[in-house]
């Protein structure tokens, strides 16, 4: 029966050789954030957009609508 042997001079060469992926993923972390934060931004407008344009209830959850209906229409406006 064979075993591997894995050569760790050749995994730290392949690890330094390869892309530093430190900025991507900040920018995706941050970015994640900032999504969440304007999605729960959204819950606390919404009273606030309420008073000042006098909507009622149903034009009120319009706006919740329209933001998550943004979700699944540019699902299919991306690229495949």
């Amino acid at each position: 029966m064979a075993h591997g042997v894995t050569n760790s001079s050749a995994v730290s060469a392949d690890l330094s050789a390869g892309q530093d992926y430190r900025r991507p993923l900040a920018m995706v972390t941050t970015l994640f954030f900032m999504w969440g934060f304007l999605t729960s931004l959204n819950d606390i407008l919404i009273p606030h957009l309420k008073s000042i344009f006098d909507l009622n209830y149903a034009k009120a959850m319009l706006i919740q609508f329209a933001f998550f209906t943004s979700y699944f229409v540019f699902l299919f406006l991306r690229e495949n």
